[in-house]
């Protein structure tokens, strides 16, 4: 049959158990749905960075690709080195922004390969293979970019260290084209061969950062 509540004590318990019971599947639905509708970007990071021959001189090289079908517009990279250096005849960790062959594009339809030159704005600048590992340095990756299936701004974040660098080294293409058509072989997206830096700049101390 019907029960219900007699008295104040009964009705002031009645009234807080539906007040945690509605709240209880609110609070839920909303942990669920916005863990499952939240958009994440699918990106494909090659599993090695590389120091390979770029122009004249020498840069510091790694992949992405979209593994979503889903488009991404606005892509935006930074890349930040975090490395020893010595200062004041101390070594401290320094930050540094690196400066990339380009850091944006509109969309990214097939795969991206993020260059950042070893110039002379570069901290890594006349830098051997010795020197280069001394710094232990770590590349930080953040990845941003707008998409267009959930119609919002997603962010990756990824990171290389040194025994994920390969100094002397290029990319094997990727890209063929098919009947007319570009085709990108995922095969070979981490493929790279061995090759001689025969351009080396010229030496020179990096400069130190903020520690």
């Amino acid at each position: 049959g019907h029960i219900s509540p007699i008295g104040l004590a009964s009705n002031i318990i009645a009234s807080f158990e539906a007040l945690v019971g509605l709240m209880s599947f609110a609070l839920i639905t909303g942990l669920l749905y916005g863990r499952f509708s939240k958009p994440e970007s699918r990106l494909k990071f090659s599993t090695q960075a590389l120091v390979s021959p770029y122009k004249d001189i020498t840069a510091i090289m790694f992949r992405i690709a979209n593994l979503q079908k889903n488009q991404l517009l606005d892509i935006d990279a930074q890349v930040v080195v975090s490395m020893f250096v010595w200062k004041d005849d101390k070594r401290v960790r320094a930050f540094y922004n690196l400066t990339l062959e380009r850091n944006s594009v509109n969309f990214f339809p097939t795969s991206w390969t993020v260059v950042h030159p070893i110039n002379d704005e570069s901290p890594f600048f006349g830098m051997d293979e010795k020197a280069f590992r001394e710094t232990e340095a770590e590349l930080m990756i953040l990845f941003k970019a707008y998409d267009d299936k959930y119609f919002q701004t997603v962010h990756t974040v990824y990171s290389y260290t040194m025994d994920e660098l390969v100094w002397g080294a290029r990319f094997k293409p990727t890209l063929s084209v098919e009947e007319g058509w570009p085709v990108m072989d995922m095969a070979t997206f981490h493929a790279f061969e061995k090759t001689d830096l025969n351009r080396p700049t010229p030496l020179k101390p990096s400069a130190a950062g903020s520690s």
